[in-house]
């Protein structure tokens, strides 16, 4: 049988799978009570997520859990990007990352729930093929 070339499967090193708009995913969460912690399992790899705080406390964003193999090592080393309260003007983060997984977090600052919400455009990859993300910034 001869070969035929075809469109190149969505993969990780797949440009196209990047440049194409991807499937829309809206989450979030209104009842993030003082020291808990929430994650996202996304049904694909992600291509970009928005993270926008709802709420009068500031939130953590990681990719990784605060309760990992080193308690408190995602927080210690400052390894979050931090979300301002809904009233300042830093309340939105984007992040282009590719990931199958996010966390949100908060610290003791208020009694109030809070609440965001999480944005993300998902690439036609499926979460099998996303390699565990490690590096500067995100051990466990």
């Amino acid at each position: 049988m001869p070969y035929k070339p075809g469109p190149p499967p969505a993969g990780l090193n797949n440009v196209g799978s990047y440049q194409v708009s991807g499937q829309p995913y809206i989450s979030g969460s209104t009842t993030l009570g003082p020291n808990q912690e929430w994650y996202c399992d996304f049904p694909y790899v992600t291509r970009t997520i928005e993270v926008i705080n709802e709420s009068n406390t500031v939130l953590r964003v990681h990719f990784n859990s605060t309760a990992s193999s080193d308690p408190g090592h995602v927080v210690r080393d400052l390894h979050f990007a931090q979300i301002g309260a809904v009233s300042s003007s830093n309340n939105t983060q984007v992040f282009n990352a590719k990931c199958t997984r996010l966390y949100v977090s908060r610290t003791t600052g208020g009694a109030s729930a809070a609440s965001f919400k999480i944005v993300a455009d998902l690439t036609g990859i499926d979460t099998q093929r996303m390699y565990p993300l490690s590096g500067s910034g995100l051990q466990t």
